[in-house]
C-alpha cells in the first residue's frame, strides 16, 4: 500500500484489519510507525483510529510508543475508543483459550477481537463494502491458528529453548550457503548439534541440521513438491493444516538441535521457499529474526546444478528466478543482508563485519580471523566469466528468464535492494516471471 493509499479515510483503516485479521503484529507496528508520520504532518480522526488499533491489537507483544501531541489532542469518539478497549481483551480471551485448548471458544473471541475493530471502524462513519468484508472473513479463518502458532513460539522462547535471536541463511543451492554458515559458526554463532556430515560434493561440510533438512523434504513430498519444482505451491498454502504441523514440527527440531543457544543460525535452501510458512513466527515479535542470502549468478548456479544434480539448464534458471524471488519478498521487513557470492570468496573480512553488524553481534563475541580463514576461494569452480556463453547457448530459448534473472541479480549485489524504487522494480519482475509459469 502506497501513501496515497493510506492517507485515504479508508485506506490505512482497511489496511489495519487485514494485518489484524491475519496476526501479522511485526508488518503492524511497522505500519503504525508510517501513520504517525502521516498523522503528524496531517492529523484526521481515520488515521488516529488505525494507530491506536495497531497500538492496543495484541497484548502480548506491545506496540511502539505512541506520540505524545497525538494522545494530547484525541478526537476519537468514546465509542471507537471502547470496542478498540473490548477488540483487545478478546484478543487475550482468544489466546488463553487456546492455552486451554478450547479451540471453539477461541475462535468466539477471534471473531469478536475483529467485530469490535469492525466497530470502532463504524463510530466515525466509514463501513466495509461486501467485498472488503468478505476478505476480513476469509482471513479470520486463519487468525486462531495462527496465534496457536505464536503461543507455541512463545512457550518456547519463555522456557529459554530458543534464543531471542535467529538467523535463517537463505540462498539458492550451490550459492555459498554452506560457505557462509560455516564462516558464521566458526565465528562463534550456534551451529546444530546433528550437523550434515561433508562429503566430497561439498567436503567442507553443509553446516546444517540433518533432523531440519529431513522435516523439510517430507513437508515439500506431502504438499507434492520436491526442492526442484519450478512451480510455486498453491494459494493459501502457508495456512494449510500441514502448514500449521510443519510449524509445531519444526519448533521441536530447533528446541533439540539447538542446545542451549544465543544466536543460533539456521540453514536449509529449502527455506527459501519454504519461508513464508513461517509468517506466524515471523509476524508474532517473540524473536529478533534475521536473514542473510549471498547470492551467486544465475549462469554460475545453473551450470553447477548441471553438472552436481543433472538439472538441466532450463530447470536450473527457473529454479534460481523462484528461489530468489520468494526469499527476497518473505524476508522484507526484517534486517538482512544479500551480497554477491563471489563478495564472500573474495573479501570475507568485510562480508564478516557486516553480517555482524545485521545480526547484531558484538566483537568480543567473534573469533574474526579463524572464521575468515574457513573460506576456500577454491570453492569458485563455475564462473561466468568462462561459462557465459556455454549456458547461454544451454537456454537460448529462454531470452524472458535469462532477462529477468540478470536484472533481479544486478539489483541484488548492488546493495540498495532496501530502496522503495527497488522494492517496486523487483514486485515488477516478478509479475513478469509469474506470467512465465
Amino acid at each position: 500500500m502506497n501513501m496515497k493509499q493510506l492517507k485515504s479515510k479508508k485506506g490505512a483503516l482497511w489496511q489495519v484489519a487485514c494485518l489484524c485479521s491475519t496476526a501479522q503484529w511485526h508488518t503492524l507496528d511497522n505500519l503504525s510507525d508510517i501513520l504517525q508520520e502521516c498523522w503528524l504532518k496531517k492529523p484526521s480522526v481515520e488515521l488516529e483510529l488505525a494507530i491506536l488499533i495497531s497500538y492496543h491489537k495484541h497484548t502480548t507483544t506491545p506496540g511502539q510508543h505512541l506520540n505524545k501531541e497525538l494522545l494530547d489532542n484525541s478526537k476519537l469518539p468514546v465509542k471507537s475508543r471502547f470496542f478498540i478497549f473490548a477488540g483487545s481483551h478478546h484478543l487475550l480471551q482468544a489466546e488463553q483459550f487456546l492455552i486451554l485448548n478450547n479451540y471453539d471458544r477461541a475462535k468466539q473471541h477471534g471473531h469478536l477481537f475483529l467485530l469490535c475493530i469492525q466497530l470502532a471502524v463504524e463510530a466515525i462513519g466509514i463501513s466495509w463494502g461486501k467485498q472488503e468484508g468478505e476478505v476480513i472473513h476469509r482471513n479470520s479463518q486463519n487468525l486462531i491458528p495462527r496465534l496457536q502458532s505464536q503461543l507455541s513460539l512463545k512457550e518456547s522462547v519463555s522456557a529459554n529453548r530458543l534464543a531471542p535471536k535467529m538467523t535463517f541463511v537463505l540462498g539458492m543451492h550451490r550459492s555459498g550457503t554452506s560457505a557462509l554458515t560455516g564462516m558464521l559458526c566458526q565465528a562463534g554463532f550456534d551451529s546444530p548439534a546433528d550437523l550434515m556430515p561433508p562429503t566430497t560434493a561439498n567436503p567442507r561440510g553443509y553446516w546444517e541440521s540433518w533432523s531440519i533438512y529431513l522435516l523439510n523434504t517430507r513437508f515439500l513430498e506431502r504438499m507434492g513438491s520436491s526442492w526442484h519444482d519450478i512451480n510455486p505451491f498453491s494459494y493459501g498454502w502457508e495456512d494449510y493444516a500441514m502448514t500449521n504441523t510443519w510449524r509445531e514440527e519444526l519448533l521441536q527440531v530447533l528446541d533439540k538441535v539447538f542446545t542451549n543457544p544465543t544466536h543460533p543460525i539456521v540453514k536449509d535452501p529449502r527455506f527459501c521457499i519454504l519461508l513464508p510458512g513461517l509468517a506466524p513466527w515471523l509476524e508474532s515479535n517473540l524473536i529478533n529474526f534475521s536473514f542473510l542470502m549471498p547470492v551467486r549468478h544465475p549462469f554460475e548456479v545453473v551450470r553447477s546444478l548441471e553438472l552436481r544434480e543433472k538439472i538441466p539448464c532450463a530447470v536450473g534458471i527457473r529454479l534460481w528466478l523462484r528461489y530468489v524471488f520468494s526469499s527476497e519478498l518473505a524476508s522484507r521487513g526484517y534486517p538482512r543482508f544479500f551480497f554477491a557470492f563471489e563478495q564472500l570468496l573474495n573479501n570475507s573480512p568485510a562480508i564478516l563485519e557486516k553480517c555482524k553488524a545485521i545480526l547484531g553481534a558484538k566483537r568480543s563475541e567473534i573469533h574474526d580471523s579463524e572464521a575468515t580463514n574457513y573460506i576456500d576461494r577454491g570453492l569458485w569452480r563455475q564462473q561466468a566469466s568462462s561459462i557465459l556463453e556455454e549456458v547461454g547457448r544451454a537456454i537460448s530459448r529462454l531470452v524472458a528468464e535469462k532477462k529477468l534473472a540478470s536484472c533481479l541479480y544486478e539489483l541484488l549485489i548492488r546493495g540498495n535492494y532496501h530502496s522503495a524504487e527497488n522494492q517496486r522494480t523487483i514486485d515488477e519482475l516478478r509479475q513478469k516471471w509469474l506470467l512465465l509459469l
